[in-house]
């Protein structure tokens, strides 16, 4: 009977202490980004509890600094790759329960790069060619010549211009196994030449064809 008055005391007091943890955080997100992307990856958490919530995560297993918001959900945007885990969470009464996991997978990019050849193209000559020296698992490209012509897909274009702007500017887009790209501009330059044709000889037959001795030029 002793024992049982005993258990019968103490068994509440176990019972509320076991039940004060209430309050609990979630991390979770699973985001791929390329390395160069204008965009980061995102990593969620979220609380209840009391505010203000303070928490710390890890990345890989190194504890990061302790972040305190008013607000039940809350994100990190980020470009470090790895596991990320919560360490520690309390609210604004008592510490709480962590669970969940997020990973962030970072992609490398390729590089685009070509050369023109020649850089400069004139009234005699308006056609040049574009090498692709772009770096990475190359799967697809696309080159815009900056006169409004179609695009082409080609490794290594050759292309011929109708008129005569005084700049243009090419672009090469590039896109590698991860669906990651790259675009690389470069300008291509117009310049006027003058020329001059001098006839070697002239038959004056009237035949209709070199009958007259004529100097051409143009520029």
């Amino acid at each position: 009977m002793r024992h049982f008055i005993i258990f019968f005391l103490f068994f509440p007091t176990y019972f509320k202490a076991f039940s004060q943890i209430t309050i609990s955080a979630f991390i979770s997100g699973n985001d791929t980004v390329c390395e160069n992307s204008k965009s980061n990856a995102e990593v969620n958490f979220s609380f209840n509890g009391v505010a203000p919530f303070t928490f710390t995560y890890s990345i890989n297993g190194d504890i990061q600094p302790s972040i305190t918001t008013m607000n039940l959900f809350y994100f990190i945007s980020t470009k470090t790759e790895g596991v990320y885990d919560l360490v520690s969470y309390f609210d604004a009464n008592e510490q709480g329960n962590v669970s969940g996991q997020a990973i962030v997978t970072i992609k490398p990019a390729p590089s685009a790069s070509f050369i023109v050849s020649p850089d400069t193209i004139t009234n005699l000559n308006l056609t040049t060619q574009l090498y692709d020296q772009s770096s990475g698992y190359i799967t697809s490209r696309i080159w815009n010549f900056g006169d409004n012509s179609p695009n082409q897909y080609d490794l290594n274009p050759t292309h011929t211009y109708s008129d005569s702007n005084s700049v243009y500017q090419i672009s090469l887009i590039v896109e590698d196994e991860n669906g990651c790209r790259d675009t690389s501009s470069k300008y291509l330059w117009y310049q006027e030449e003058s020329w001059i044709y001098t006839p070697n000889a002239f038959t004056p037959d009237l035949d209709g064809i070199n009958d007259r001795f004529c100097i051409s030029y143009g520029g």
